[in-house]
This record gives structure tokens, C-alpha cells and sequence, in this order.
């Protein structure tokens, strides 16, 4: 006994083709493919209407024939374009407004485009040894067009060298967002020209003694910062080895353990200090309150600034009371989206560098030093 097959059930047997709507209209299998590409300079718009019209009314869907069209690309060595992009990501990026604001500018630029984003989770990759050394199966079967690294302080220069061995994979284009790595194009902000007119700012309040704080020597960033923390010394005549105090702290665990101990040892050494450079503003937030914990007010007792302009609130959220470097987080972020479909279209044969230049915003939490100069 023969079972009649639903409707649903044949039609994921068979996808109507083109072949099928020009078999329906009674023209040729080119009229139909240009028709349905709008090219009114070979077709006329009478043609055009009834072969949409046709398609339509059988139901054609370009993406379900999509797959085949592909493997017939690969098969001639010709280049597919998949409309996917890898994004590798920090843990719990969503609750993080810097990497949320990245993210926001690359989807603005993406969705329009109908790409989509493959999400790997580039902590678990270097807390789990047999990832660490291998890529997810998707990347390797050459399925995305291009990866991203939303945010740099992950060490990406890892996965970028396994990226460059994968066939299906090794000339695609990878850019890193605000930090460089080798055999990537890098979209960042100018953390040189922040910190130096930051430091600026708070030499020319009269505050000499200034602590900043380091997690990582081979960080980039901060040492692009560290560097313009300096460069304000010298400009003002100053000797930064006398007066700025770098103080290292770890990375792992919460925020607020890995700056009390530092913060507590780098002022007890140095009472002199009165204006403190937090790594970000979500940083500078938690310096905030372990020093007023203590007495210490801010800014009467102690000037702080932020770095990166996503945090400008402390008690009211209706209230910008931090003093920080705004860096166009969404900008970065849509240039560089902009770019990868460039590329991922029309190839880019060389490795880009583009800096975007930042802004300082003075709010309430810096003021003049009411300290003697040392």
C-alpha cells in the first residue's frame, strides 16, 4: 500500500528552479536569470513583472537552490561568497558596553547586507588545551568569509596562525579590532593621543604625581597609552620616570580584586600621588568607590580619569561625573565592517592599519591638585 507524501514533504524534495519559471513563461533559462536581477537593459519591464510574478506563484526561493549553485562555484574554482562572518568574542560580551558598542557598529553594517555572524568563544579556547590547537569545524570547511576579533586583549595571534594554515580559510580577510596582530588588518582608536592630552589635562590642573596602571607589558594598547602618558611629561618639561607611577596588576578574577591590593600598596608607597589613570571606565567606577570607602574624595583629595567613555556615570546615571577618553567604539566598528565585505567582495590584497582619533571629555571627577607640588 502506496502513503500519498505531504505538501511539506515534497517540497523539501524539490526546490523550484529557474528552469521551472521559464518552463512556466515559455522563455529562455537567461531571460529569466536576468529578469530576476532587474536587468532592464536585456529585458524588458512587461518580462520582468510576469516572470516575478511567475516565481512568486511557484514559490521560488533563491536560497534554497543556493547550495547547489555553491558547490558548482568550488567545484570550477571559482569564488563563493557565503554572506558569513566569524566573530571571535570575549566572555559575557553582551554585558560589557565597550565590546557591545563594537558589536553594535559591525551589526549596523552587516544586517542591511543580510551577512551573518558566527559566534566563537574565544575564552574557552585558551582555557581548554584541545581548542586551543584546533578551529570549529565551520572555519575549516571553508563556510565563513572572514573573521573578526572583537576585542583585542584576547591573545588572537594564536588562532590567526591556525586560521593561515586552513586551505578552505587561509586568504580570507581577518581583522583584529583596537589591538594589532601579525597577518591581520587592525581598526583601532589613537590610545596615544588620548593619554597624552589626558595627561595634559591633569598637568595643567597642577597634578605631577599621577598613577597609572599596567596588566600586561606585551598589551599594546596600554603601552600605546604608557607612551603618550610620557610624551605629556616631556612636553611640559617634566621628568616622567620621577613622576608617573605605573603600577601592574593582575588580569584573572573580579575587577575590584585585582586593583584594591595595587591600588592600596601603589599609594601607600607614593602618598604623594593625586591623580589616578584607571585602564577603562569601568575600572575607574570601582576606583572610585574603594577610595571613597577609604575618605578619600573625589576630586577634592584625588582627580581620576577614565579611558574609553562608555562609563561617564558613577552614582546617577542621569549625571556625567567622569572625566575619560571617548573612543568611537561604533565608528571602529562599522568602518571595519565596511572593509571585511569589501574585501570578502572584491578582495584586498594588502593588510590595513586605520586609527581613529579620540576625544577627552572633562566632567566632575578631575580638579585642580590642592597639593604642594613635589
Amino acid at each position: 500500500m502506496q502513503h500519498k507524501r505531504s505538501d511539506s514533504s515534497s517540497s523539501l524534495e524539490r526546490a523550484v528552479t529557474m528552469q521551472d519559471i521559464a518552463d512556466y513563461c515559455g522563455v529562455h533559462l537567461m531571460t529569466v536569470s536576468r529578469a530576476l536581477r532587474q536587468d532592464r537593459g536585456n529585458v524588458s519591464e512587461k518580462t520582468i513583472q510576469r516572470i516575478h510574478a511567475a516565481a512568486a506563484q511557484l514559490g521560488y526561493d533563491p536560497s534554497r537552490n543556493d547550495f547547489v549553485r555553491r558547490m558548482v562555484q568550488r567545484s570550477h574554482g571559482q569564488r563563493v561568497v557565503n554572506q558569513a562572518l566569524a566573530l571571535f568574542y570575549p566572555p559575557q560580551f553582551q554585558q560589557d558596553v565597550y565590546a557591545s558598542r563594537l558589536m553594535s557598529g559591525l551589526v549596523s553594517v552587516l544586517e542591511p547586507r543580510f551577512y551573518a555572524l558566527v559566534l566563537v568563544h574565544t575564552y574557552a579556547r585558551y582555557v581548554t588545551p584541545a581548542m586551543t590547537h584546533d578551529l570549529p569545524p565551520i572555519l575549516k570547511r571553508g563556510e565563513v568569509d572572514g573573521a573578526v576579533a572583537l576585542a583585542g586583549h584576547i591573545p588572537f595571534a594564536e588562532t590567526v596562525a591556525l586560521l593561515r594554515k586552513e586551505p578552505h580559510f587561509r586568504n580570507r580577510p581577518i581583522i583584529s579590532l583596537m589591538q594589532p596582530f601579525a597577518g591581520c588588518s587592525t581598526f583601532r582608536s589613537d590610545d596615544f593621543a588620548g593619554a597624552r592630552e589626558a595627561t595634559k589635562h591633569l598637568l595643567d590642573l597642577g597634578h605631577r604625581h599621577v598613577l597609572c596602571f599596567l596588566s600586561d607589558p606585551a598589551d599594546f594598547r596600554r603601552n600605546e597609552q604608557l607612551r603618550g602618558f610620557r610624551q605629556a611629561f616631556a612636553d611640559a618639561g617634566l621628568h616622567a620616570d620621577r613622576y608617573l607611577h605605573v603600577q601592574p596588576y593582575s588580569s584573572p578574577g573580579p575587577p575590584a580584586e585585582r586593583l584594591t591590593q595595587p591600588l592600596w600598596q601603589a599609594l601607600a608607597a607614593h602618598p604623594e600621588i593625586t591623580a589616578i589613570f584607571a585602564p577603562n571606565d569601568g575600572y575607574a567606577i570601582i576606583l572610585y568607590h574603594l577610595l571613597r570607602d577609604r575618605g578619600i574624595r573625589v576630586p577634592e583629595d584625588m582627580s581620576l580619569v577614565g579611558f574609553d567613555g562608555t562609563y561617564l556615570a558613577i552614582d546617577d546615571p542621569r549625571v556625567s561625573f567622569l572625566t575619560s577618553v571617548r573612543l568611537p567604539l561604533e565608528e571602529i566598528g562599522r568602518r571595519a565592517a565596511e572593509y571585511l565585505v569589501q574585501c570578502v567582495t572584491d578582495d584586498c590584497e594588502d593588510i590595513t592599519t586605520e586609527v581613529f582619533p579620540v576625544e577627552l571629555l572633562v566632567n566632575h571627577s578631575t580638579g585642580p591638585c590642592r597639593r604642594a607640588k613635589g
